[in-house]
Order: structure tokens, then C-alpha cells, then sequence
């Protein structure tokens, strides 16, 4: 049975909107015949997609055609809905709009507000102070805003948005979504209480579509995602677990940060910002200690991993604990055991190797790596036996992609970075990519 229903304008963003969700290891069908499609069509299919063709019609027309295909296909067991609109704000944005929240409130009794993210970012298309800029430029300046069809008057996202809509709009600019879920999420709610059935939101980066969704979700209010297609797409992400058989949940990356300082803890913050992470602490000093020492430092990080969420698939080991003040004097402590800075670091990098073996040695299900600190990944590269790394790409500068090739994790997805390298995002960039490329392993291939 479906769980997704997204009503496009046209057939190409129909099809547009649809692909993405096959990232997500789920099974999209545009339909192009009559409504509703025979149940033989419909079986085995997790979204359903209805282009309408009503971008260039008149508004009355349009409002009907979105409502009569809302209403055919319209299911207590589908948990997301979608109102695809183009990407550069053509068409009846708000009559349509209407017509999907009405229909659903005459399908179930519901009252849903309508969170339009207008934002492509992967496509050049941008919001920021309420406007929309594609590829560099305002949308009432550039090419499509003299489509001789659906001209575009304005850059305003709003106003494009409540033309023609009976619904009133609040704007959430990109302060409120950079303050993180929590406050985004209170925004959202805030704005439907106060009667708001159009909520329309900026977004720069893919990460901001992340974080719209999962303040959405979060705020635990009946809605309809409306956009181009990536915002639905990262909303299918968390609402839509690929049916996969007895183990639904998708792999997981870990990420093990054993450098230290504020640029890496900065990035570990930015991280936690924008997903949800469960994070061991690994004690360095304890990873130098005797064997039953480090076995029990071990076996706890362990333990606090293995609390992490079913549906929470960044898992993280650092010895980071974001306190500068309590970064170790490596070189005290070697002068302390008569030894040297080189062999200390390997005590801790040893230690941290040794748990992720463990940890790839549980059920925690981790399918790719992310290794920062050059000492770190030596270490775990020679634990898990590794004769080397494939290199596939780059993935930001200083920053490589590729998979181990040898030893017991051969062909495991890698990320390696210099502890340094990147700015704040980095750590939070690395992450998606990994947990995209194990979507796209995941997804079959359509024979």
C-alpha cells in the first residue's frame, strides 16, 4: 500500500519529485491514467505520483484538478503528502495549495498547514529574506520570470505563494531555521496556533531541508509538504523506512573523531545540531591505562552506542569532549612515563581502534566509516586489517571518499579527513554523503 502522495503540476516534476525518493530505497509510480489506478498498478508501490498539468490553466481549473486527485487518492494509511510545485514559483501555487488541504479535510476532518520550502538548493534555487535567487540571481530577474505562459512578476515567496490561497502565510526566515529543531519546531507550532495554514521557509543548504524536516516532524502538527522536491524527499527519509523485510532500519555511519581542539569541536557541534547523533566518549587516559583498563573503557563506549534509537543512524566515537580545557598535554604525560609523544598517541589511537573493531563486531549495523585525525585512521586501517583504500572521490578539499579494500570490512564505504581540515560543516557534510551513498547501495536496481 502507498504511503506518499504527491500532486504535481506537470509531468516532469512529477517524475522529478519522484526519483528522489528511490534514494531512499523506496518504490515511486507517476501515474498517467485514469484516477484511482486499478489495485494490480497500485500493489507494491510506496508513492504514488499525479501530475495535473494545471500549471498554465486557470486558477479555478487547477484548484479542481488538485482536489479531484487528492480526493481519489487520499488514504488513511498514507502518512505524507505532497504538493510538488516548480521550482521557480510558476503556476497556481496557492490555489493549489487550497485545493490538497481541503480535500483532505473532507477525506479525514483534518486541519494541516501547508510548510513550503520553495528552496532547491542542489539546483541552484535558494530562499533567503523571503526571497527566491536562482543560480545567483532574482527570480524576477532571470530567464523563467518571462515564461509567456506563467510570468513571473516578483522574487517575494510569499507573495507567490498566498496568491490566490484563502489561507494566511507565516514567513520563517533563515534565523528561526538556523537556531536548530527544537526552536524551528516551537516556530511552526507557534505559527499554526496563531491560525497560520501556510507556513513558507528559507533554506540555503541541502542541510537546512534536514533540518526543516525534522523540526517539522517534531512539532507534531498536521501538515502537507509543499516543494520541488528535495524537502519531501528528506521528509520521506524519516517518515517512510524503506520495507526491506525482517530488518527495515538502514545501515549506519560511524563517525570516529579522535583529534581534538576547537576546530574539530566546533565541527562536532554542528554536527549535533543537524541530526540526531549517539555519541561515546572514549577517556584517553583510560585508553593509555592497563589492559583491563582499556577493555572497560572499551566495553562502556560500547554499551552507550548500544542505546542509540533504531531509527537513529549516526553513531559517533570521539575523544573529543568538546571542553578545550581539558585537552591532554601529550608531552607531560610522556616525559611522566619516560616515553615519548608518539608512543602515548599511539596508546590512545590503538584504543580507539580497538573499539571500532568491537563496534563493527556488535549489531549495531554500521555500513560505512568516517575517520578524522591522520594517526586515527592509520590505526584503524591496521586493525581491521586493511591492505588499503579504493579512492572514489573527493568530497570536500582535503577530504576523501573511497572503500577498504582487504581484511575482514573489505569494500566498506571510507571517509578520511585531516583533523583540521574543513570548516564547521565539514563533520555535518561528511556525515550526509555517507548516509546517502549506503541509501543508494541499498536501493535495487530496476531491471
Amino acid at each position: 500500500m502507498y504511503r506518499c502522495l504527491i500532486v504535481a503540476d506537470d509531468l516532469t516534476g512529477a517524475n522529478a519529485s519522484g526519483v528522489l525518493l528511490k534514494n531512499f530505497g523506496l518504490s515511486p509510480l507517476t501515474l498517467t491514467g485514469d484516477l484511482p489506478p486499478p489495485a494490480a498498478v497500485r500493489a507494491g508501490r510506496d508513492a504514488l505520483i499525479v501530475p495535473t498539468d494545471s500549471r498554465g490553466v486557470a486558477p479555478a481549473v487547477a484548484y479542481r484538478r488538485v482536489k479531484e486527485a487528492t480526493a481519489a487518492l487520499a488514504a488513511p494509511e498514507v502518512s505524507l503528502y505532497t504538493k510538488r510545485i516548480d521550482s521557480t514559483l510558476r503556476g497556481n501555487i496557492g490555489p493549489e495549495i487550497d485545493a490538497m488541504l481541503d480535500a483532505l479535510t473532507a477525506a479525514d476532518g483534518s486541519d494541516r498547514m501547508a510548510v513550503v520550502v520553495p528552496a532547491y538548493p542542489q539546483a541552484g534555487r535558494v530562499a533567503a529574506g523571503g526571497y527566491l535567487v536562482v543560480n545567483g540571481i532574482l527570480l524576477q530577474r532571470s530567464d523563467v520570470a518571462r515564461d509567456p505562459k506563467t510570468p513571473v512578476l516578483t522574487s517575494r515567496t510569499v507573495d507567490l505563494v498566498v496568491a490566490g490561497s484563502r489561507r494566511s502565510a507565516a514567513h520563517l526566515p533563515l534565523e528561526v531555521v538556523y537556531a536548530g529543531v527544537e526552536r524551528l519546531a516551537a516556530a511552526l507550532s507557534e505559527a499554526y496556533r496563531h491560525g497560520h495554514r501556510l507556513a513558507v521557509l528559507d533554506a540555503l543548504q541541502p542541510e537546512d531541508l534536514e533540518t526543516i524536516a525534522e523540526a517539522v516532524i517534531a512539532a507534531d502538527i498536521p501538515f502537507i509538504a509543499v516543494d520541488p522536491g528535495p524537502f519531501s524527499a528528506a521528509l520521506a527519509g524519516r517518515l517512510l523506512p524503506a520495507e526491506t523485510g525482517d530488518n527495515p532500519q538502514r545501515p549506519r555511519v560511524l563517525l570516529v573523531v579522535g583529534s581534538v581542539g576547537e576546530t574539530v569541536g566546533e565541527q562536532l557541534r554542528e554536527l549535533y545540531r543537524a541530526y540526531p547523533v549517539t555519541t561515546a566518549y572514549l577517556n584517553p587516559l583510560l585508553l593509555m591505562g592497563e589492559k583491563e583498563v582499556v577493555t572497560s573503557e572499551i566495553e562502556r563506549a560500547i554499551t552507550k552506542l548500544e542505546t542509540a534509537p533504531a531509527d537513529t543512524d549516526l553513531l559517533c566515537l570521539t575523544t573529543n569532549n568538546l571542553d578545550p580545557g581539558t585537552c591532554l598535554d601529550l608531552d607531560a604525560i610522556a616525559r611522566d612515563r619516560a616515553s615519548d609523544i608518539d608512543a602515548v598517541s599511539g596508546l590512545i589511537n590503538r584504543g580507539i581502534a580497538q573499539t571500532v573493531e568491537r563496534v563493527l563486531e556488535t549489531p549495531l549495523r554500521v555500513g560505512a566509516l568516517y575517520l578524522s585525525g591522520g594517526d586515527t585512521t592509520i590505526a584503524v586501517f591496521r586493525r581491521l586489517g586493511a591492505a588499503g583504500l579504493v579512492l572514489e572521490r573527493d568530497v570536500l578539499p582535503l577530504v576523501a571518499y573511497g572503500h577498504l579494500m582487504g581484511g575482514a570490512r573489505d569494500g566498506m564505504p571510507v571517509i578520511t579527513k585531516g583533523g583540521t581540515a574543513g570548516d564547521r560543516d565539514a563533520t555535518k557534510v561528511c556525515a550526509r554523503f555517507l548516509r546517502d551513498e549506503l541509501t543508494r547501495r541499498a536501493t535495487p536496481v530496476p531491471t
